[in-house]
């Protein structure tokens, strides 16, 4: 990702399955919203200013929408 000089955010997509109760830490979390992969793309679509930058262009990346997102070459050793 090309970062500017005032970018100073950091995004991360972590991605897992789990079917278990979700427990929250309401010290730590005000709210806590789940979302099914369709609904973040129709999202992603219709209000796309509402995802921080690097966040909406990560899930861009991995719904394979054109996105800002680079992909490095992984070295293994």
């Amino acid at each position: 990702m090309d970062y500017g000089p005032n970018d100073n955010m950091i995004s991360e997509l972590y991605i897992c399955r789990y079917d278990g109760p979700i427990q929250v830490d309401r010290r730590e979390t005000y709210s806590l919203e789940t979302f099914s992969i369709g609904e973040i793309m129709d999202m992603l679509l219709k209000y796309e200013f509402k995802f921080a930058p690097w966040t909406r262009e990560i899930l861009k990346w991995y719904l394979k929408i054109p996105s800002k997102v680079e992909v490095l070459p992984f070295n293994k050793r």
